[in-house]
């Protein structure tokens, strides 16, 4: 069942949506196009886009099963493409949701049903690329379908990608290797950040503190319960 509250936490009244078909497990996204909202949310069996009262926004032409760790992006229409939600299903295969219903696929290559996936600018460029992080390997793909690159860790990645803006051009990676307590910064090329691996286990933040100036600063859990500080040039 999803519920709507105000910020008193009272139920909102008007919200019709009853239930999904099967348990959802990941976060309900938000999303707004030419002043309509798009409430968004995923099963096991198929996705959901509701409007503001839970009905039925867009009805997909036809459903498939979201990857466990793939969100949802809006890719704002341009160039005579009209807007789109982009996700993976448990094959790897893009799934490309048209407002009006329509299903494309876009499939790149095969990847396990634990894969991670995002549609983000890693290059630099200003265009998005497809990226998939599976098992020990990190793939880029560009939006014509071509394999940038692959990058391959030396260890298991646990789910999920972080993504750090250092400028323009200059955009990087972070991995987490939990099992080995290992954290993982990549280049926008696919080539390892010197000095890398570090320990820890967590997500990580990097930024600067108002007394380093001069470096950065890199924040991490440790696996005995610290938070560990590095300085990264």
């Amino acid at each position: 069942r999803v519920y709507v509250y105000n910020r008193q936490g009272n139920v909102v009244s008007g919200w019709n949506f009853d239930r999904t078909e099967r348990i959802v497990t990941k976060p309900i996204q938000h999303f707004r196009v030419s002043g309509r909202d798009y409430l968004v949310l995923a099963d096991t069996n198929r996705p959901y886009i509701l409007n503001r009262r839970g009905e039925e926004r867009v009805r997909l032409q036809r459903f498939f099963s979201q990857a466990k760790h793939s969100s949802f992006t809006l890719e704002a229409g341009s160039s005579g493409v009209p807007p789109r939600l982009i996700t993976t299903d448990t094959l790897g295969v893009v799934r490309l949701i048209y407002l009006d219903g329509r299903v494309e696929d876009l499939p790149l290559r095969r990847m396990s049903a634990q894969h991670s996936f995002d549609y983000q600018d890693i290059t630099g460029n200003g265009v998005r690329e497809f990226i998939y992080l599976d098992g020990k390997n990190l793939h880029v793909f560009n939006r014509s379908g071509n394999e940038l690159f692959t990058t391959r860790l030396p260890h298991q990645a646990s789910p999920g990608i972080i993504y750090f803006h250092f400028g323009a051009r200059d955009r990087k990676v972070g991995i987490v290797a939990r099992e080995q307590s290992l954290i993982y910064l990549i280049n926008g090329d696919g080539t390892f950040y010197k000095g890398f691996p570090l320990r820890g286990i967590t997500p990580f933040s990097i930024g600067q503190f108002a007394n380093t100036r001069t470096r950065f600063n890199l924040v991490v859990g440790s696996s005995t319960g610290f938070v560990l500080n590095y300085a990264v040039q």
